[in-house]
């Protein structure tokens, strides 16, 4: 019989420290019609 280790997925962190200016950015660019994830590698 075969046993299936489940392992828990870790966590992603961010390597870079967000300032308030690049949070702003991201939500004007969200609400201006870009998704999220390009908003979050801007």
């Amino acid at each position: 019989m075969i046993h299936n280790v489940h392992r828990k997925k870790k966590t992603k962190k961010p390597n870079q420290k967000y300032t308030e200016a690049d949070i702003e950015k991201a939500f004007e660019a969200i609400e201006n019609g870009m998704s999220q994830r390009k908003a979050a590698r801007q």
